[in-house]
């Protein structure tokens, strides 16, 4: 009996490295995102509302005075059916108080800042700012002494600030004025003029710059 043949074995090729298509999978994968992101509970579902992040500006100070005196001693009409009452009604909120103190309270708050979109932080001053706020307070000391109210007639911080400067001007003026008749008496003494003579030299001195001249000529 002959032994059996043997037929060729039918064989695939697999000696090359398959091939994949890099797009087609990176969209496959970018849609099956998003269809468990549509499955997926969302506030809405719930009725909640997802507020988005505001950018707040930093808190800074308050450039105006609030009206905490002009109604005190009237009278004001309140309607029962609106069940406000009578205080002060904070713009942002709309919450009443009933007395000023209170009221202040409310609304330097945190709540009342972040109604208004402000920041609780205070921006960081400079130090030519720390300087001038120094200078202030020192000349806002200066004017109590002096027996003056450094409030009167004023209604903003820029006001007290103006009429500081306006003081310091002026009272450097007085200390140049007080130095140049100085100067003059002791030129005039040198000439040998006699203290009317003196006092008539820095007179008339004081009238020609108050004229506009530089003064008389010298001989």
């Amino acid at each position: 009996m002959s032994p059996p043949t043997t037929a060729a074995a039918a064989g695939i090729d697999n000696t090359t490295r398959k091939k994949w298509d890099k797009s087609e999978y990176a969209a496959k994968a970018l849609q099956r995102v998003e269809e468990e992101d549509k499955k997926k509970p969302k506030a809405s579902d719930f009725g909640l509302v997802v507020k988005q992040p505001l950018t707040r500006e930093n808190m800074i100070k308050r450039d105006f005075k609030k009206d905490l005196e002009s109604k005190v001693g009237t009278v004001t009409l309140v309607n029962p059916n609106t069940g406000e009452g009578s205080g002060f009604r904070c713009k942002e909120t709309g919450v009443i108080l009933h007395d000023s103190l209170s009221y202040l309270d409310h609304i330097n708050s945190k709540k009342t800042q972040r109604e208004r979109g402000i920041s609780i932080h205070a921006e960081r001053s400079t130090v030519e700012q720390v300087r001038n706020r120094f200078a202030v307070h020192k000349k806002r000391k200066e004017i109590i002494k002096r027996g003056e109210n450094p409030d009167e007639g004023i209604d903003t911080e820029t006001d007290l600030v103006k009429r500081i400067e306006h003081a310091t001007n002026k009272e450097r003026e007085e200390a140049e004025a007080k130095r140049e008749r100085k100067r003059l008496k002791k030129e005039a003494k040198k000439m040998g003029k006699t203290k009317e003579e003196v006092e008539k030299t820095v007179e008339e001195e004081e009238m020609m710059k108050a004229m506009g001249f530089s003064g008389f000529g010298g001989g």
